[in-house]
């Protein structure tokens, strides 16, 4: 009898046993997925930098400014940074929407508020501390601290190159950036502008100071601004026809850039764009206006001793 009770009792706490594994697997295999996380990034800048943290396979869309790598420009685009789409972004349903603080209009970042999306717009400042505070800020947002501290070491290492170099400069030549979309868009940099921060770390001076932001290239501008350096992005010189275009602008042959045909070309996101890969690009161009200084024009001489 006893034995009889032994054996009932142990089959009883097998069978329970089986039914508390199954039960746990059950519970296991039924768990919720990690949510995936979808982003529309806005900004080349702050997509390069995605890009480079390892979150480039969650972004699901981008702005027209995004053209680096190259499965970037292969994403839906959802219009140009300032002038975005709010029904493009919404329907790539995002769960995370994150860009530079420039991006617009102010009604259609309003509208994406409104949507609940999880917006996070950064600050851009145009320096090597702002591009420092970028990568910081979105590696925050996605949770990606591991690369960092090498991202930040490889943009100050060229920060350091392109300053070595502009702090041996002879003379800061007087660089004139025209922003070119083909001969009917055609604009000069003052101040307060991307350009006019790059000018001044590559070792020149802005030949245009006296108004913020850009207004329309005329020819008095061209001959009153004399230039030693033409500076203007790979695109923008492709839209005008070339070099011979560039030159053959009113008022151009009365500059001392046209006299020793000085012009300097970038594609536009690395020289602009003030990313990750803007150190490295600046560096290596701040080095060219180093050596547009070995047989300085009498002009260049001018400025240099003003």
């Amino acid at each position: 009898m006893n034995l009889r009770f032994w054996m009932l009792g142990a089959l009883t706490l097998l069978a329970l046993g089986f039914l508390v594994g199954l039960t746990t697997g059950c519970s296991r295999s039924e768990e919720a997925p990690v949510a995936e996380r979808r982003i529309v990034s806005l900004g080349g800048s702050v997509t390069e930098i995605l890009y480079q943290l390892g979150a480039g396979g969650e972004i699901v869309g981008t702005d027209t400014t995004s053209v680096y790598p190259d499965e970037a420009v292969a994403l839906p685009k959802v219009g140009y940074l300032r002038q975005l789409s709010a029904e493009g972004v919404l329907s790539l349903s995002p769960t995370l929407v994150i860009g530079t603080d420039d991006a617009g209009p102010p009604h259609v970042v309003e509208q994406l508020r409104n949507a609940g999306i999880n917006l996070v717009l950064l600050p851009l400042n145009q320096s090597p501390e702002g591009l420092d505070q970028l990568i910081t800020g979105v590696a925050e947002v996605v949770e990606a601290p591991e690369k960092v501290e090498a991202m930040q070491q490889a943009v100050a290492q060229h920060w350091a190159e392109a300053k070595k170099t502009t702090d041996t400069m002879e003379a800061n030549p007087k660089v004139l950036f025209i922003y070119a979309r083909g001969g009917a868009v055609l604009n000069v940099s003052g101040t307060g502008t991307a350009a006019h921060a790059v000018i001044g770390l590559v070792g020149g001076q802005n030949a245009v100071t006296g108004y913020q932001g850009y207004r329309p290239l005329t020819a008095e501008a061209l001959v009153e601004a004399k230039p030693d350096v033409i500076l203007i992005s790979t695109e923008g010189l492709e839209s005008l026809g070339g070099e011979d275009a560039l030159w053959a602008l009113p008022g151009m042959n009365l500059t001392p850039a046209f006299e020793k045909k000085q012009v300097v070309t970038e594609s536009i996101m690395p020289l602009l764009g003030f990313g990750p890969r803007s150190p490295e690009t600046l560096a290596k161009l701040a080095q060219t206006m180093a050596s547009l200084q070995d047989e300085p024009s009498q002009e260049a001489a001018t400025v240099s001793a003003n």
